[in-house]
């Protein structure tokens, strides 16, 4: 009998990924089969067509459709669906316009960006022309999280560094005030308050909201007693 895999301790890591217990396996030439059966199926459309529009900030990802997320740049429109577990990432983007697809099948949980990237290079978006990202980017520093993972945003030179437990640092380098871009695509920070400083994060469909009542995990910088103690004196008088 082979030994089941162990049950890790990750909101993202649900029962259904268990060995039969759901989990649909494929290979990248039967899923771009599946997308163009898709693709030319009458009465398809409807699924790609725009249900519910995502939250500004992100103009590339415009929403949800049935079973497909929709995109839209500077280059072209697609639709797309993909995610990723510990160890593998997938991802199909198709054209409908041209009944194209691409299929990526990646053994990283983080080796579908790269696609991502190239899929939405930053260019230019149609509408308003947006606000200029602020030349002091601490605003946007903090922690933000979810039900599923926590990041923390911190200021490094002229972008932003994002940081979570078992995963390198992504650097996020800013478009305008609201959309930065990263690695993993674009990252939006939304309701931002009077003074400028945001109120929740995006990625993607992802909607992770600021937490300034908990501690930062980076530690400040240990101070010696005798500076310390020179402080002290120096406020004291």
């Amino acid at each position: 009998m082979a030994a089941l895999p162990r049950r890790i301790d990750n909101p993202m890591c649900t029962r259904g990924l268990d060995p039969a217990g759901g989990t649909v396996v494929s290979t990248a030439a039967d899923l771009g089969r599946f997308t163009s059966a898709h693709l030319m199926t009458p009465g398809t459309d409807v699924m790609r067509t725009l249900h519910a529009p995502a939250p500004g900030g992100v103009a590339t990802m415009r929403g949800a459709g049935l079973g497909w997320m929709i995109w839209a740049n500077a280059a072209q429109s697609s639709v797309r669906v993909g995610g990723a577990n510990p160890g593998q990432s997938g991802l199909i983007a198709a054209d409908p316009t041209t009944r194209t697809a691409v299929v990526v099948l990646s053994n990283s949980d983080q080796g579908v960006n790269a696609v991502t990237a190239l899929l939405d290079a930053p260019g230019p978006v149609s509408g308003p022309k947006p606000q200029p990202a602020p030349a002091d980017l601490s605003r946007y520093a903090g922690r933000y999280v979810s039900h599923a993972v926590t990041i923390e945003i911190i200021a490094a030179g002229d972008g932003l560094l994002a940081r979570a437990d078992g995963y390198p640092d992504i650097p996020l380098t800013p478009r305008d005030r609201r959309t930065f871009d990263s690695p993993a695509g674009p990252v939006a920070f939304l309701d931002s308050h009077d003074h400028g400083t945001p109120g929740s994060l995006r990625s993607r469909m992802r909607v992770m909201n600021r937490d300034d009542t908990a501690r930062p995990r980076c530690p400040s910088p240990r101070v010696p007693a005798r500076a310390r103690s020179v402080r002290r004196q120096a406020g004291a008088k």
